[in-house]
């Protein structure tokens, strides 16, 4: 799995929705290519700060990050 970086748009409507909330925001992605999405189909996002992302990319919880 990896993240992709929503574009600033997005990433503005993410942070109005959720102002508690700070950090770059993410959609996770399936290696290959599609959204990954939870039980109920819904799309998965993630916000993560950059140490958050640098200790994800170290454990291998994502293996990278698309612009």
């Amino acid at each position: 799995m990896y993240l992709k970086k929503l574009n600033n748009k997005e990433q503005q409507q993410f942070n109005s929705n959720y102002p508690f909330v700070s950090g770059t925001w993410y959609i996770k992605m399936n290696e290959d290519g599609s959204k990954a999405r939870n039980i109920q189909g819904k799309v998965l996002y993630s916000c993560m700060v950059d140490f958050e992302l640098k200790i994800a990319l170290a454990s291998k919880e994502f293996t990278r990050v698309e612009n």
